[in-house]
């Protein structure tokens, strides 16, 4: 045989051998491969408003403009629409009158500004779908720009009624805060005219700093279901953050800005274990934002007695508003779900007295009541916002829910009514009297079984706020418009000057607080660039048992159907999916060194029988037994590159994502 002949012939015949030396190391580097977890992807990460505003801020840059051809930027921080930004610049330093011309003369409103040669004023109240006229003057120069405004979305809310005695009225604008899933935080002129919204959901109390003009509003992002926020901005009417501050134990309902400048807050525990909600108040220093003292409710009060008919184990108290007497030092909180006002001395957290009926309230407690002195005395029932007017008198929506803490003896709905009441208490008697009341009068048709409140505007001048009005099938409910899936919402928003209606706003939506105030104040002196003050932070989340992520598969259509997402934003990484309310959800973080393992609650929803904000919960609705839920790991405390999986109930899945701190 020749030399090539055997050659072919040794080829032939061990080339079955090649073939199954190669599939044998294909099969082996599978197997390695299937082992080796795939390169992981950065989740996607989302800027905060503070974060998109310093790129915006870079376009109000004076530039070499004059008032001869200005430049003009509507919605320049792109969540207030109904604002804009007047650029130029002159030779000298003058002080710009702004005068933005309304229907009439209580429509119309005018400021002037400081000294400069540069120059960025402030737009305030434009209207909607308007060719606005804006006047800018200053010596002998009158400059009128035109502002093109977009017109509102076509699902916003829809005025119902305005009546106005134009002759008792100021200019000022009428805020309100959104409750209801499709209402806005917006502001209505005399004419009803929406002059401001917010195409963002921040909300809660809306108010003015005493200190810097600015406003006091609750953040977009939540801190958990239902409807708790991280904290709360202090922003101008172009949407522009100033401060961001964050509360460890979330945010909700209501703040009360100090003399000192601090701000008392509704927050809750940031106990993992503990059960129950919106029971604890917090101090925050106003130029860091810590937490400088708390009051834990569940610790000086009781918690099993007093019950409303909407108590419930977990949100007992439902504390939802926050008064200080800088005079007495009396802290004035609102307990719904005991129908009580509770009235602390600040410093020492003691209990002075309680302001509500002494019904089912324990023996040992009736030494805090009141008692009744006067004619056409009632109670209030379920009330809000509890505040101490300037007399010493206080001053409280009472919603009239029930009017009974007992079931069998609570009213029928068709007799209900809502008011504005206030009570003068006599510590030394332990006495209380009636002396002013509002709504009572209006029957079923102004009664709003949540939300709402009453505010004081001088002797004999008040703003009260039926916000919460709904009815289902033609009949008034007594629950929040969520809870009683009603199809007609309405709030009133009532002024009342010497026990005379001056003014009244009706829309279709539930709205959960009113404010009515200036569009400019003396602290407007010219829009000024700084980056906002980001104070306070999130505690770092708690962990759990670790899930096994060597068992871990790959994301298959199961964990599709999950519609799971993961999102870096500036504290914290966010995970949304939708879940079966018994799901058991775990996300692991494991990098190099260790593995932390958090508890993402799916049935999280509270007993409660006061949704007060039902705007984040759009998405959230059940369908059957499924619903989409939200969950956060905060960063405090985390640094590195982690790893993201995910078990829910026995199924581990490795995301092929990762996450940075």
């Amino acid at each position: 045989m020749t030399k090539v002949k055997k050659n072919k012939f040794l080829l032939k015949e061990y080339s079955w051998l090649l073939l199954v030396a190669v599939a044998i190391i294909l099969f082996v580097g599978w197997l390695i491969m299937k082992k080796l977890p795939i390169q992981a992807v950065s989740v996607d990460s989302v800027d905060s408003l503070v974060d998109e505003q310093v790129s915006q801020d870079k376009l109000l840059e004076v530039v070499d403009t004059t008032i001869n051809n200005p430049k003009v930027i509507v919605n320049p921080y792109k969540i207030s629409p109904l604002s804009a930004v007047v650029l130029f610049k002159t030779d000298e330093a003058v002080a710009p009158k702004l005068t933005v011309v309304g229907k009439d003369s209580l429509s119309t409103f005018s400021h002037t500004f400081e000294k400069s040669t540069k120059h960025r004023l402030p737009v305030y109240g434009l209207y909607a779908d308007h060719a606005n006229k804006i006047r800018v003057e200053f010596g002998d120069i009158k400059k009128e720009i035109t502002i093109q405004t977009e017109p509102l979305p076509d699902d916003f809310t829809k005025l119902v009624d305005v009546k106005a005695k134009k002759e008792f009225l100021t200019n000022d604008l009428y805020f309100m805060t959104n409750s209801s899933i499709n209402s806005k935080t917006l502001a209505y002129d005399v004419n009803g005219d929406v002059r401001w919204y917010l195409t963002e959901k921040l909300g809660w109390e809306l108010k003015r700093s005493k200190q810097t003009g600015k406003i006091f509003v609750g953040t977009k992002r939540l801190n958990k279901a239902p409807y708790y926020r991280t904290g709360f901005y202090e922003i101008d009417m172009l949407g522009r953050i100033y401060s961001e501050y964050t509360i460890p134990g979330g945010y909700h309902h209501d703040l009360y800005e100090r003399e000192n400048g601090n701000i008392i807050a509704a927050s809750g525990s940031t106990d993992d274990e503990r059960k129950t909600v919106e029971d604890v108040v917090v101090e925050i220093d106003r130029k860091t934002g810590k937490v400088i003292r708390e009051i834990d409710l569940s610790k000086i009060w009781p918690m099993d007695t007093g019950k409303s008919i909407s108590w419930s184990a977990d949100d007992w108290f439902h504390n939802n508003s926050v008064w200080l007497d800088e005079k007495t030092g009396e802290l004035l909180l609102s307990g719904r779900h005991q129908d009580a006002v509770a009235v602390l001395d600040y410093n020492s957290a003691k209990l002075k007295y309680i302001i509500g009926s002494p019904e089912g309230w324990s023996s040992d407690m009736q030494k805090y009541f009141l008692k009744p002195v006067g004619d056409d005395f009632e109670w209030q029932w379920q009330q809000h916002a509890a505040k101490t007017l300037p007399n010493g008198d206080i001053l409280i929506f009472d919603n009239g829910n029930n009017k009974s803490k007992q079931a069998e003896k609570a009213i029928s709905v068709d007799k209900a009514y809502s008011r504005a009441v206030i009570y003068r208490v006599n510590q030394a008697e332990k006495t209380i009297e009636q002396v002013w009341q509002y709504g009572k009068e209006r029957g079923k048709d102004y009664f709003s079984p949540y939300i709402s409140e009453a505010d004081y505007l001088g002797e004999g001048h008040y703003l009260v706020h039926s916000g919460g009005v709904n009815s289902k099938n033609g009949q008034p409910t007594n629950m929040p418009a969520s809870l009683a899936d009603a199809d007609t919402l309405r709030s009133y928003t009532t002024e009342i000057f010497n026990d005379r209606v001056v003014f009244e706003l009706v829309n279709n939506q539930n709205q959960y607080r009113a404010e009515k105030m200036p569009v400019y104040t003396k602290s407007d002196t010219g829009l000024r660039l700084s980056r906002a003050n980001l104070l306070g932070e999130q505690i770092a989340s708690h962990t759990c048992s670790d899930i096994p992520v060597k068992k871990a598969k790959s994301i298959n259509r199961e964990y599709d159907s999950h519609d799971i997402k993961l999102v870096r934003e500036r504290d914290r990484l966010s995970m949304s999916g939708t879940f079966d309310k018994e799901d058991i959800v775990r996300l692991s973080l494991v990098g190099s060194d260790k593995q932390l393992t958090y508890s993402i609650p799916v049935d999280n929803e509270t007993e409660s029988k006061a949704m007060c904000i039902d705007i984040f919960n759009y998405d959230h609705k059940k369908s059957g037994n499924t619903k989409k839920v939200e969950g956060y790991v905060n960063a405090r405390n985390l640094s590195g590159e982690f790893r993201i999986y995910i078990s829910i109930q026995d199924k581990i899945y490795d995301t092929g994502r990762k996450v940075i701190f």
